[in-house]
């Protein structure tokens, strides 16, 4: 079952949903922010599972499987990911399984559904973990990180990217993320800058209502978590490479920031 009734932004208690680079948002310039630790889940050293849905991935897709999977890793192993120590002593990740799903698993069909939903996300994960195609969430640091084709939009068009979570069948609780794509690398848009937003978020608040981790409390009631807060900020272009992250908020610095990668490794 999902642990949390998708329900709209401005009445959610956490926003852990990236919209357009376009709406209306907080600038973080206009204040300093105060980030509160809730007492939830934290991924302290997270490990990403790269899953491509659809048959379009493997023809000559924008980006490439490839291109995306380096942008992955030079996220998650990158200094990128070190700011977040102030956090509960959150570091780097690592990458887990890459697969493309490109056949039917269990009621998921082999090509993604325009304009989906959550829950056909959280239906795919479950299928690829329970036919063992994924590894078992049997901790909790996995992440599972659907990636559609471009031109494929979540039912709100508006809404690019979200990390949230839901219980298997075993009660076993499981962090995945679906990120939608624009077709470019360095795009407002793009791949890179989404799914970086929700990697930092899924690290600092990966089970967002219950009862969250860290998060920044906004006027209206409610809490935004700390990409949100700098969506609309410079974002941080990576060298080599010019790989447009998110940056993401710090409290200790008081200021949106994306420490600097060096040089990985990639495949």
């Amino acid at each position: 079952m999902t642990i949390n009734n998708r329900i709209p932004k401005s009445e959610m208690t956490n926003t852990h949903v990236l919209t357009r680079s376009n709406a209306t948002g907080l600038q973080a310039a206009d204040r300093d922010f105060q980030v509160v630790d809730r007492g939830g889940e934290v991924l302290t050293n997270v490990r990403v599972h790269i899953i491509y849905w659809g048959s379009a991935w493997s023809s000559n897709a924008s980006p490439s499987m490839h291109d995306v999977n380096n942008t992955v890793i030079t996220v998650v192993s990158s200094p990128y990911l070190t700011g977040l120590s102030q956090y509960r002593g959150i570091g780097r990740g690592r990458v887990g399984t890459i697969i493309q799903v490109n056949k039917q698993v269990g009621s998921s069909p082999a090509e993604p559904i325009n304009n989906f939903t959550h829950n056909i996300i959280e239906t795919l994960v479950s299928d690829l973990i329970q036919h063992g195609i994924v590894p078992h969430p049997s901790t909790d640091q996995n992440l599972y990180c659907v990636f559609l084709p471009k031109d494929y939009h979540y039912k709100d068009s508006n809404l690019v990217g979200e990390h949230n979570c839901f219980s298997l069948n075993d009660g076993t609780l499981t962090y995945y993320a679906w990120i939608t794509n624009d077709g470019t690398l360095t795009g407002k848009n793009s791949i890179p800058r989404i799914v970086s937003h929700e990697i930092v978020e899924a690290c600092t608040d990966p089970n967002p209502d219950h009862p969250g981790a860290f998060v920044i409390p906004n006027s209206s009631g409610g809490a935004d978590e700390i990409s949100d807060v700098c969506q609309n900020e410079n974002d941080f272009d990576f060298e080599p490479g010019g790989v447009m992250v998110q940056t993401y908020w710090s409290q200790r610095d008081h200021r949106c920031i994306a420490p600097k990668t060096l040089h990985v490794s990639t495949i």
